[in-house]
């Protein structure tokens, strides 16, 4: 014969568990197995309440000996009345929290089995109540997440329209520009249309593959890389936007340094995201940019990208590659840094960041020559 205080005492301590349980199928199949033994019971199944009261099948354990179909209509019947059904060998217990439904609990016993007592039906409910709860918490938890998935694809799409509204104003202006010069047969403007047309696309290839970054299935294709050469090309497409800033640029690659196996797309990108980042933290007289690269030693090497700007504080510091993180407000995406991490990381580098207010910041890059 069993102990009724003991049978309540096991199901308190069982309900201890469930709010440790951080998974909804988890937690289901693990309060169906309790009730099931605490009862005992045959078979058991749980269906879970949607909107609407909408209910679907989470859990089940053993065979109820009848249709699924028939159980829903009956757990469908239970939920409308608010209250548990005893009924012989059949056992329907809605799962509470704070009276509004989140699941209905079902239990059997097969025929020629003793039928469900109350006793069995306030043991149910009680443990029932308690794993209520805890998928009420579980279901605030998904919500969330889903939430804050929904806001981090409004603010991707957000920006990605930003970014191609204004590469598309570039080539715009390009397009009439070059049509004038056409028209008017004026050289300089063809030039200069021609000229935008040309950045245009090259920001848009560029924008493309920063965004492919970020996907999940994200590989770098490694390939020998001159970094003087890489250098000077960055050198030469940051020019302009360092003359509007006034920042002076300094790149520089240690001689004898020789080429490495990198991506030479990705990491250009990378290094750029960090270059106009240091650019843009600028804004004294004497500002300048300085991008080194050398090697450590045989087997790794090292590109530093230092600024005199505003430097940084500790939360920003460690909020730095954060997505969607900026101090640029609407003139910032937050993904540059992000995207530059990534793509370090993805040649198994490792990056150290220094920096003090006022005085300007220090990127260390450490990347193996051969990324394996």
């Amino acid at each position: 014969m069993t102990n009724p205080d003991h049978d309540y005492q096991s199901a308190h301590e069982i309900g201890k568990i469930f709010n440790s349980l951080l998974d909804r199928q988890v937690l289901s199949e693990f309060f169906l197995e309790s009730a099931r033994n605490l009862v005992p019971a045959d078979a058991s199944l749980l269906f879970l309440v949607g909107s609407n009261e909408q209910i679907w099948l989470e859990a089940q354990t053993g065979d109820p000996g009848k249709p699924t179909v028939e159980i829903e209509r009956e757990a469908h019947a239970v939920l409308d009345k608010g209250h548990p059904a005893l009924d012989g060998r059949s056992l329907f217990v809605p799962l509470l929290a704070r009276n509004n439904p989140v699941g209905i609990a079902c239990f059997f016993r097969k025929p020629g089995e003793p039928v469900f007592e109350r006793r069995d039906l306030d043991l149910v409910f009680d443990l029932a109540s308690q794993a209520a709860s805890a998928l009420k918490n579980l279901f605030l938890f998904e919500e969330n997440v889903r939430m804050a998935r929904l806001a981090a694809i409004g603010e991707t799409v957000s920006m990605v329209m930003h970014e191609i509204k204004n590469i598309l104003q570039i080539a715009k202006l390009s397009d009439e520009l070059f049509r004038r010069g056409i028209k008017d047969k004026n050289q300089k403007f063809i030039d200069h249309g021609l000229e935008g047309m040309s950045k245009a696309i090259h920001q848009m290839d560029g924008f493309v593959w920063d965004m492919l970054s970020l996907t999940k299935d994200y590989k770098i294709e490694c390939q020998k890389v001159d970094l003087k050469v890489l250098l000077s090309e960055l050198e030469q497409d940051l020019s302009g936007k360092a003359k509007q800033l006034e920042v002076k640029l300094d790149f520089r690659a240690e001689d004898g340094l020789g080429p490495v196996n990198a991506d030479n797309r990705s990491l250009y990108r990378a290094i750029l995201n960090l270059a106009q980042n240091a650019m843009e933290a600028c804004g004294k007289d004497e500002s300048w940019v300085r991008i080194r690269a050398k090697s450590c030693d045989s087997e790794s090497y090292e590109i530093t990208i230092e600024d005199n700007g505003e430097g940084m504080s500790p939360e920003v510091k460690g909020r730095l590659f954060q997505a969607f993180f900026s101090t640029k407000g609407k003139q910032g995406t937050g993904l540059g840094l992000l995207i530059a991490s990534r793509t370090f990381h993805a040649h198994h580098g490792v990056v150290q960041v220094e920096s003090e207010l006022g005085k300007g910041t220090l990127f260390k890059v450490t990347l193996p020559k051969n990324p394996s």
